[in-house]
């Protein structure tokens, strides 16, 4: 977040949460700032936590071979 600000590049749409006791956020660039790319941009306290918030259905990660 600090380096998209220091450069001037927005964002939008930033969540915050915690699950399994660890805090993980995200937040996206829009596609007119990268060449008409989304990009997501997250991080997670503790690795694994994001696949296991509420933001990304296990049937999506089911269907790319992840794993619980």
């Amino acid at each position: 977040m600090a380096a998209c600000e220091h450069h001037g590049v927005p964002t939008f749409g930033e969540n915050d949460g915690k699950t399994d006791g660890a805090r993980w956020r995200d937040n996206f660039i829009h596609p007119r700032h990268t060449s008409g790319i989304l990009v997501q941009l997250f991080w997670e306290e503790r690795p694994g936590v994001w696949s296991h918030s509420d933001k990304i259905p296990w049937t999506a990660l089911r269907k790319a071979g992840i794993r619980e």
